[in-house]
């Protein structure tokens, strides 16, 4: 979100009394400059709400800055908020935690392995974002539109006109054997845009799943929807 649009949000926050679950797991990911250079993250929604009893939850997660399979995260609240969470009868008893795994989080961040292991992990993700851009940019047909990522695990495409997102997620899933997420399933109002994950897949994936993409759009266009098995999946589920 845009400064401005972070600073409405808290005073709206405030004067209607809401909290705000802040999402940020991907905050510290963005990518190393060809240059070598590192961004600074973006700062918190948490930074523009500086009151005592302030609005705003703060959500991180070691699993995108360290390991997947960790499931440990991390928050940063107002003090009221934060202790209603350490009283609370689940931590009371451990059952909300990972003693084992925090341990190791623990460790990790005081050796300096957690510093060093982000900084592997933005060059790499950065090196895959750009494959996958390049790749999209040689196989998209005209009227498609995206933004290079700049960070996170994520690129989204607006789809051109006449092409409704989750039906192409179907044809391009049944037909051309490549999965990308409709943007529906993100934002009611986001028919017109797909979303594709750079985060798993190497450089030879990426370049192929992007060329199968490229097809997929361009039969969509060419037989004005989904055909096969994926049209008659979308009748059943009501055209979507």
């Amino acid at each position: 979100m845009a400064e401005d649009r972070r600073i409405k949000l808290i005073e709206l926050a405030r004067e209607y009394d809401f909290h705000v679950l802040a999402d940020e797991v991907y905050e510290m990911l963005g990518f190393e400059g060809e240059d070598g250079s590192r961004p600074s993250p973006p700062k918190p929604l948490f930074f523009y709400d500086d009151k005592e009893d302030g609005h705003v939850v703060t959500v991180g997660s070691f699993s995108k800055i360290l390991a997947p399979a960790l499931r440990v995260g991390y928050l940063v609240c107002p003090p009221p908020v934060m202790k209603k969470m350490m009283n609370s009868g689940q931590l009371d008893s451990s059952g909300g935690i990972n003693p084992v795994m925090s341990g190791i989080v623990h460790k990790a961040i005081d050796m300096g392995l957690q510093k060093e292991h982000l900084i592997a992990v933005q060059k790499e993700l950065g090196d895959r974002a750009r494959t996958l851009s390049k790749a999209l940019h040689e196989h998209l047909p005209e009227g498609c539109w995206f933004q290079e990522p700049a960070g996170g695990y994520f690129l989204w495409i607006r789809v051109p006109e006449g092409v409704d997102g989750a039906l192409l997620a179907d044809h391009a899933m049944v037909n051309h054997k490549v999965k990308v997420l409709p943007g529906v399933k993100f934002g009611a109002t986001l028919t017109k845009f797909i979303r594709l994950s750079f985060s798993y897949y190497n450089a030879g994936d990426l370049a192929t799943g992007a060329q199968r993409l490229g097809e997929a759009i361009k039969t969509y266009i060419a037989n004005g929807g989904p055909v096969g098995d994926a049209a008659g999946a979308s009748a059943k589920a009501g055209g979507r």
